[in-house]
Order: structure tokens, then C-alpha cells, then sequence
């Protein structure tokens, strides 16, 4: 399965700070890890975007390269904020239904 265009809406929803949209790509079980941050379930995860979405204020997402190896998709990113750029990557991982039930975040 082709999980490179999911992960393509997830980050064009993130980017628009679309929480509905965001939530419909989640399964129920979902795990959402950072540097800072450790949430399982659906609704915490949901919770846990919308405060990064506070925390960030106006900010862009540049995605610089995706890969997919067999349900995981790593993405290579860039969040700017007025304050800073962070590279970040990304790895999410999915369900048989084509649901990302894992996001692991690596700051770099």
C-alpha cells in the first residue's frame, strides 16, 4: 500500500492546523512520542496536536524528503516559527486499515 499520500494529507493538515481532518487519519489506539512529549489514545493524541497548534502560534512546515518501508513512512521536515527552524523527522507508522497508529518525532 501507498502510505507516502497519507502521510502527504497528514502533514498538509497539520500545516493547516485542520484537527478534523487531522484526527480522521488516527486509529483509536494511537501513540503520539517526542522529545517532550509521550500520549496514548485517540483523544489525548487529538488534545496533545491542538496544544502544540497553541504553542507553535503561526508557523510553516516544509516537508524535504519522504521514504516508505513496508507501513512506515519517514519524513524529513523543517517547522518554522518566528523564533526558530527545527528539523525534525518523523515516522509514521500504519495500521492494516492505512491508519497511523504510531507518530515517533526525533528533533535533529
Amino acid at each position: 500500500m501507498d502510505y507516502i499520500n497519507k502521510a502527504n494529507l497528514y502533514f498538509q493538515y497539520f500545516k493547516s492546523k485542520d484537527i478534523v481532518s487531522l484526527s480522521n487519519l488516527f486509529s483509536n489506539n494511537i501513540i503520539l512520542k517526542d522529545w517532550n512529549i509521550n500520549v496514548n489514545g485517540y483523544k489525548n493524541v487529538v488534545n496533545q496536536n491542538k496544544l502544540i497548534f497553541d504553542s507553535l502560534g503561526d508557523f510553516d512546515l516544509l516537508v524535504k524528503k519522504l521514504s516508505q518501508v513496508e507501513n512506515i513512512v519517514f519524513a524529513e521536515i523543517e517547522i518554522i516559527t518566528n523564533k526558530e527552524v527545527t528539523i525534525v523527522l518523523d515516522k509514521l507508522e500504519f495500521d492494516s486499515d492505512g491508519k497511523i497508529f504510531k507518530i515517533t518525532a526525533f528533533k535533529g
